[in-house]
């Protein structure tokens, strides 16, 4: 699955120009670091995915929520978008 940034950050630097984007690109490059470092870390070697993950730390209503979560922001991006 593509992320969410790749899709929208041509439109994101086409209205709000190069410096700003560039300094928002820097501290979401940091943010994304350290939520894979993290993942990273807990995930364990039989689980396939983060949502796997959050089941088993948080539980089945947490996964849930990451499901819908999930599901509204990729349509919410898709519309944006496209």
């Amino acid at each position: 699955m593509v992320g969410s940034l790749c899709l929208v950050l041509p439109l994101v630097f086409l209205n709000y120009g190069v410096i700003s984007c560039t300094i928002i690109m820097i501290i979401l490059g940091f943010v994304q670091y350290n939520t894979c470092s993290l993942l990273i870390l807990h995930l364990k070697d039989d689980e396939i995915d983060t949502e796997h993950m959050i089941k088993r730390i948080l539980g089945k209503s947490w996964m849930q929520a990451f499901r819908f979560c999930s599901g509204t922001l990729l349509f919410i991006v898709g519309i944006i978008y496209f």
